[in-house]
């Protein structure tokens, strides 16, 4: 999203809007930038090298994506700046990104990354995933976590934006086969919990 055209701050804002406890870049700047960009995700690489590079490391050295002063994020235009730079190196003409679309696409990536950890076994069930994301991810406690929401937004629909999404060539939104196992026999992630 930030490659399209999203500033981080935009993403981390409507996250929080949604009700996370912090946005994905604060949470980025907690654990700390690597020169690699080895903690972001393939299109997000090269951001954190390029912001890594300068010499911001995240919160403990007082600069990430953000600015940490006395320990509070401030947004920074000079990101702002290198993030524009890497998008035309990258030949990106940058467009609007709404909040909407940038839930919408965290929470699919989430459902679908929890519907692999239920498939190789690495999560129990559903509920595992959303206590898990609760308790130590910040996500709203109101809403149930992300299996809830993809149970109540319909799977169907669902499968269909993450397959939307992976004509970007990006495997994270390759659907998890649980999807079609699940939407075959007309069941919800909330049905696997009671197994």
């Amino acid at each position: 999203m930030v490659e399209a055209g999203a500033s981080p701050y935009g993403v981390d804002r409507a996250l929080k809007d949604y009700g996370f406890a912090a946005g994905l870049y604060e949470m980025v700047d907690a654990a700390g930038l690597v020169p690699d960009g080895g903690e972001a995700g393939a299109r997000d690489a090269g951001f954190a090298a390029a912001i890594a590079a300068t010499g911001r490391a995240g919160r403990a050295s007082g600069g990430g994506y953000y600015r940490w002063p006395g320990g509070r994020a401030e947004e920074d235009r000079e990101v702002l700046t290198l993030i524009g730079s890497e998008r035309r190196g990258r030949g990106v003409v940058p467009r609007r990104v709404t909040a909407p679309e940038i839930r919408a696409r965290v929470l699919a990536a989430m459902a679908n990354a929890g519907a692999e950890l239920i498939e190789t076994g690495a999560a129990r069930c559903p509920s595992d995933i959303d206590v898990a994301m609760m308790a130590g991810w910040g996500f709203p406690r109101w809403r149930g976590g992300p299996m809830q929401v993809a149970d109540a937004g319909g799977l169907l629909s669902l499968r269909k934006e993450l397959r939307d999404h992976a004509r970007e060539g990006e495997a994270v939104w390759q659907p998890a086969a649980l999807f079609d196992e699940l939407i075959k026999n007309g069941l919800r992630f909330a049905d696997l919990n009671a197994i």
